[in-house]
């Protein structure tokens, strides 16, 4: 075969790369977790690990458990943020779950701080009021998710550092409708006063009081959300 054939086969190869839709689609979802970032106030970095470590980009997964889409929303989550925020009728729809995923963090971060919020994320606000109320272990697989999240935020290619000014009260932050807290359904067993987050964003903070020994690092959509 002539130079010439395989000059031109390289740049077909290249140019099929280029529009590849995995490639455009991952373009365009890092322009949505920068908006959606960008709408709650919190650092782009943090949505982008938990896509990353939930479903590690795919907008179809779907976990044992039911979670659904790039950041593997609960069923009873997903229909309570769309609501408020008047999202569309599609959760796998990147743009919706996004949306719906940051807003989640914003509030379990207004609600339980720097310590606490990706462990709520992962194992639900009732399972974490829990453990703050009786002092019960959180799950292992949880202890592996806040550990692989928390790394990928500290890793230098995903960290982006501000200050995040938290909400005066948890029920107060834009997920509610008229500061009520009913959007959510969760354990009474918790403490609902506000554990909001001051300063910026410590990775190792999470692991403060209540994280003795890190298992395992890796992605986890077992443990359901609104538990």
């Amino acid at each position: 075969m002539s130079a010439r054939f395989f000059m031109s086969a390289g740049v077909l190869a290249v140019l099929a790369l280029s529009l590849s839709p995995t490639i455009v689609h991952a373009q365009d979802w890092d322009d949505l977790v920068r908006q959606a970032a960008e709408r709650n106030a919190i650092p782009p970095a943090w949505v982008r690990a938990v896509v990353h470590a939930e479903s590690a980009g795919d907008p179809h997964a779907v976990s044992s458990a039911g979670a659904i889409g790039l950041m593997q929303l609960m069923p009873g989550t997903w229909k309570d943020v769309r609501r408020t925020h008047n999202l569309g009728a599609d959760p796998f729809d990147p743009h919706d779950n996004i949306a719906a995923g940051a807003a989640y963090l914003r509030w379990l971060h207004d609600r339980y701080g720097d310590v606490g919020f990706l462990a709520a994320y992962n194992a639900g606000p009732g399972r974490y009021d829990d453990h703050l109320a009786t002092g019960r272990p959180l799950p292992a697989e949880t202890v592996s998710y806040v550990a692989s999240v928390a790394r990928l935020i500290d890793d230098p290619s995903f960290s982006m550092h501000f200050s995040i000014t938290p909400a005066r009260d948890w029920t107060a932050a834009t997920l509610f409708i008229s500061g009520s807290e009913s959007a959510f359904s969760v354990s009474s067993h918790g403490v609902f006063s506000s554990r909001s987050g001051r300063g910026i964003f410590t990775p190792s903070a999470l692991f403060a009081g209540h994280v003795r020994s890190v298992p395992g690092v890796g992605s986890t959509r077992g443990v359901e959300q609104g538990q």
